[in-house]
């Protein structure tokens, strides 16, 4: 028998996992955790895992995705343009539709002296086949020169997310085997 205490995430928008944690009496005096995963749908809670089968307790629920795009990347003669989608596969796309907001963590370095370097975020609408540049605000124009980058710059930006799916972008200019850029990029979904 589950009592009347619960503890959790209680996010209930559709098709949302929710988290739920119940304290649970056998009528031994021993009163005993019980963890649930249910999904949030239209007719109600659902639910989808018994966590409880190896003993563990899952993680709950959080309100936002980390995924690291980019790490320790080199764009200097090849390649000089990189995208965090680039084997055309949509579902390899990071799937931005359930969420509202994002943030852009770079850290950019540059060797010697390339001329400059360009991060585009871009959003598709249509499983990839076009992508549309993020425009709004410093994202009009998100570029550093080697002068800006020439000791380690560590940034984060935020926005709106417009769109189904995302990736990141990056366009070096001025790069070859000895003038380069060093970068990396992690992007955090939140709803």
């Amino acid at each position: 028998m589950v009592t009347g205490r619960t503890k959790g995430v209680t996010d209930r928008a559709a098709g949302n996992v929710v988290f739920v944690a119940a304290q649970r009496d056998d009528f031994d005096g021993n009163p005993t955790e019980e963890y649930l995963l249910l999904r949030a749908t239209p007719n109600g809670l659902l639910r989808v895992a018994d966590p409880n089968a190896g003993g563990a307790a899952p993680a709950p629920a959080t309100d936002a995705v980390v995924t690291v795009l980019f790490t320790a990347q080199r764009l200097d003669d090849s390649p000089t343009e990189v995208n965090s989608e680039d084997d055309g596969d949509f579902a390899a796309i990071f799937d931005a539709s359930t969420f509202r907001r994002w943030s852009l963590e770079l850290t950019i370095d540059a060797t010697l002296t390339p001329t400059d370097i360009e991060f585009f975020a871009e959003f598709t609408n249509d499983a990839g086949t076009s992508w549309a540049h993020y425009a709004q605000d410093l994202f009009a124009s998100l570029v550093y020169s080697d002068a800006d980058v020439a000791t380690e710059k560590h940034q984060i930006f935020g926005g709106e997310v417009v769109g189904q799916g995302f990736r990141l972008r990056v366009v070096a200019t001025g790069t070859d085997g000895t003038n380069f850029f060093d970068f990396s990029a992690t992007i955090r979904f939140y709803k």
